[in-house]
């Protein structure tokens, strides 16, 4: 009896947090590079919101850089947007002429795939 008292009165081993991230543009940033730059540095602090706006600014800058595509597909994917991460990736893909990066772009891809046939049921 001790042990079921003791069982139920234990808390979970986990305790699932909810947090609201706010995304922010960084000011004084002129070219892609630099918008870029940014992207990374809040993708590294886990700040995934704002990378995504500095990468789709990157992207608007220099539409033609598959590099910034992808990153911003991953961006997307990390959100759980993966829609417009497939959408991103696909663009990428079209732009991407070496087999290698394509390759990985469309490893990519699949695991985005997977995850949106598990959302859509």
């Amino acid at each position: 009896i001790a042990l079921v008292i003791a069982v139920m009165k234990a808390g979970p081993d986990f305790e699932r947090v909810e947090t609201r991230q706010t995304a922010k543009l960084r000011k004084g940033l002129q070219s892609a590079s630099s918008y870029h730059g940014a992207a990374q540095r809040a993708a590294k602090r886990g700040e995934w919101a704002t990378a995504v706006l500095h990468w789709q600014r990157a992207a608007a800058k220099e539409p033609g850089n598959r590099q910034f595509q992808r990153q911003l597909g991953i961006a997307y994917a990390r959100l759980g947007f993966y829609q417009r991460s497939a959408d991103v990736l696909q663009s990428a893909l079209r732009i991407t002429p070496d087999p290698e990066q394509q390759t990985q772009i469309n490893r990519l891809l699949t695991t985005v795939q997977k995850h949106l046939n598990t959302e859509n049921g």
